[in-house]
């Protein structure tokens, strides 16, 4: 039995592919260069919490911060009275007694921490927040958890109480 093989020339299209190809090649490895050169010293990986310590703090009258108090206060007893009542998990409702005082202290202060990470609160040195949250993150998060829902609801409570 005989093979045989048929060589074909090595261009058997445009050489204008291969010219736009180059050209695409070069493109990129500039704007790769240009992004690097101009956003080198403007981009910090080592702290990117840099600037949240700058945040200024919306100031709300006494009445409009009561207001907002015996709202979310309302909200919260609401939330624990569907609980109570198996309405809703333990996990949600630290879920969502999270997203409760999140908002409010979004409201109380305009800053919005409803979309910070636990670090990003941290380094906004706001302690009771910071410390409210350590304490939902557990049962939040884990399957099984030991926490006390009602101690961390009236935890809350008073926190929302004292707010000023």
């Amino acid at each position: 039995m005989e093979f045989s093989v048929d060589l074909q020339d090595p261009f058997l299209f445009p050489p204008i592919w291969i010219v736009c190809a180059i050209l695409f090649a070069v493109a990129a490895i500039a704007t790769v260069f240009l992004l690097y050169h101009f956003l080198r010293g403007k981009v910090s990986l080592e702290n990117p919490l840099e600037g949240l310590h700058d945040l200024h703090i919306r100031p709300v009258s006494a009445s409009h911060l009561s207001r907002l108090k015996t709202q979310y206060q309302k909200k919260l007893q609401h939330l624990s009275d569907r609980q109570k009542t198996g309405k809703v998990s333990e996990r949600k409702a630290y879920q969502e007694m999270s997203r409760l005082i999140r908002d409010f202290v979004k409201d109380a202060t305009g800053i919005q921490v409803t979309t910070c990470t636990y670090t990003d609160i941290k380094a906004l040195n706001l302690p009771a927040l910071t410390k409210l949250l350590h304490t939902y993150y557990e049962p939040e998060f884990a399957e099984r958890s030991n926490a006390n829902f009602e101690k961390s609801l009236k935890d809350t409570l008073e926190i929302i109480k004292k707010w000023n």
